[in-house]
């Protein structure tokens, strides 16, 4: 990585936690990202939640809409992770800054259940609306909803936060 690279993902860190964007308990490593998110200003709430995995050992985050088949399925090469940051470029990105290099993203951790998108060329407090984690119920030791207890199917996904 060029020292330009690593100067720009350290001051973008370092913008995120001057402005307090980076929760309490940010994590440094990548954990936090993984599970179902759905959009904020998404009416369907969980049922069509994006789902989030890190993948080959920590090098890639994979992103996909099961709900809405391959067809939106993106792979994310991990740059650099730093507490409450993950930079990342999307395989195959096409989109270009106004230097003519490739896009990279930062996933933004704004609470443990909830993140956004920020594009490298934004300024370092921009971001997308955020998305929130879906807390997924599932059966307990003896059949029972755990994560909630509410006595719904356990297939059924609930937003945290909003």
């Amino acid at each position: 990585m060029s020292p330009i690279r690593i100067r720009w993902t350290f001051l973008a860190a370092l913008a995120v936690l001057a402005l307090g964007a980076v929760p309490a308990r940010a994590q440094s490593s990548m954990e936090w990202i993984e599970g179902e998110w759905r959009w904020g200003n998404n009416e369907t709430g969980c049922d069509s939640a994006q789902i989030m995995r890190v993948a080959y050992g920590g090098k890639y985050i994979i992103s996909s809409y099961p709900d809405q088949g391959s067809r939106d399925s993106s792979e994310y090469r991990v740059l650099t992770v730093v507490p409450g940051v993950i930079r990342a470029r999307i395989t195959g990105e096409t989109r270009k800054d106004a230097e003519g290099r490739a896009v990279l993203w930062d996933f933004v951790q704004l609470s443990e259940d909830s993140f956004c998108w920020r594009r490298s060329d934004w300024d370092p407090d921009g971001c997308t609306q955020p998305l929130y984690r879906c807390i997924v119920i599932g059966p307990g030791r003896d059949g029972v909803a755990v994560n909630g207890g509410d006595g719904e199917p356990w297939s059924r996904r609930r937003p945290v936060g909003r």
